[in-house]
């Protein structure tokens, strides 16, 4: 859900091995691959219209995500990474999902992001996450414009619900159920 809604500084490219700019332009290193640098895209805003800033990630790196190092600003448009240890794959390390660039605000909703959908509405136990179009998003518009993460919370529910269509899609099945699966749809 949330790589819906945030980014990282870096993402992996489609060919899933090379990292490629997100919220960063750019970014460079030392030699000894210990302090990196990453220099901010300007105009980026998260769906409350705030813009991104090297205080908003850092921020965001502050709350629970660890790298082994510590992070600052250098500047409005600049973040320093101080690396514990030497790290020559850092950027591949930013891109994965668990380091996506967030901010909290106090609403039910609460989580901010500079990506293509934002939270519209959680359910009481999140057993439901709507996501509609952030207006603040920069890049190009997809034909889908809201989606449901819903939680169905038996197993043996799937394949009714998938027959039904009130879920379209789903990333696991329990081995258990999957022949309720074979008789009741076409997989």
């Amino acid at each position: 859900i949330l790589a819906q809604v945030a980014e990282g500084l870096v993402r992996f490219r489609d060919d899933g091995f090379d990292v490629e700019p997100a919220l960063a332009r750019r970014w460079e290193s030392d030699p000894a691959a210990r302090r990196w640098t990453f220099e901010l895209r300007d105009g980026i805003r998260f769906s409350d219209g705030a813009p991104l800033t090297a205080e908003t990630v850092v921020e965001s790196f502050e709350r629970g995500r660890k790298f082994g190092g510590r992070i600052g600003a250098v500047s409005p448009g600049a973040v320093r990474f101080e690396l514990d240890h030497p790290n020559r794959r850092f950027p591949e390390f930013l891109a994965q999902s668990y380091y996506l660039v967030s901010r909290v605000d106090g609403s039910a909703n609460g989580y901010l992001g500079t990506g293509p959908f934002r939270v519209e509405t959680v359910t009481r136990g999140a057993t439901e996450v709507v996501l509609g179009p952030n207006p603040s998003w920069r890049g190009k518009r997809g034909a889908v414009t809201t989606l449901v993460f819903r939680h169905v919370p038996y197993v043996t529910l799937l394949p009714r619900a998938l027959a039904e269509g009130s879920v379209d899609l789903t990333d696991e099945v329990a081995p258990s159920v999957q022949h309720l699966l074979r008789e009741s749809i076409q997989v």
